[in-house]
């Protein structure tokens, strides 16, 4: 398992990725298999990568689907966050605030438009960081990709006032 599956892998997030893949990929069970039993990152590759979407979608599932494709990206580039820092970057003690920071402006990009599937898959991302910050010092690689993680969402929104620079964190903010 890697390090980004210990933060972000839940059943909810594995069964929505799958449930994309399994729509995208038909009766093609090594997709589905992978979804399933991979990593995370990978299920979510799968979901991202494929370009060509089902035709005559109910409007439900159009909007599922839009919903797993964006947790599929927040999952890639969080992975690319936590693996640009679990090693080398120290928790800082401004964590809080560094979250309070992310948790406002996922709260003002849903307040110019709920929909946004991008800002609901963030929002989960952050609540898995803040469980992961919280909790006993006993994984420093998993506690400081957390940090890594929110340092990226909050890049993301730098020009938003109460940005520190000390927290922008240059990954890709698009799945290669």
């Amino acid at each position: 398992m890697s390090p980004s599956d210990t933060l972000l892998d839940t059943v909810a997030a594995r069964d929505e990725l799958t449930w994309a893949v399994q729509l995208l990929y038909g009766n093609d069970p090594r997709p589905r298999d992978h979804a399933i039993d991979g990593p995370l990152p990978s299920a979510a590759a799968l979901v991202w990568q494929m370009k060509t979407e089902p035709t005559n979608l109910s409007e439900e599932d159009t909007t599922r689907l839009r919903v797993a494709q964006a947790l599929a990206k927040v999952v890639i580039t969080s992975g690319y966050a936590f693996n640009a820092t679990a090693a080398t970057q120290a928790t800082d003690e401004d964590w809080p605030d560094l979250l309070a920071f992310v948790r406002d402006a996922i709260a003002r990009w849903l307040a110019w438009r709920d929909d946004q599937p991008w800002a609901h898959a963030a929002a989960y991302v952050t609540d898995r960081c803040e469980t992961a910050l919280r909790a006993p010092l006993t994984d420093s690689n998993l506690r400081n990709g957390a940090y890594g993680v929110l340092r990226h969402l909050a890049s993301i929104a730098a020009a938003d006032p109460g940005f520190r620079s000390e927290w922008r964190l240059d990954t890709p903010r698009d799945p290669a």
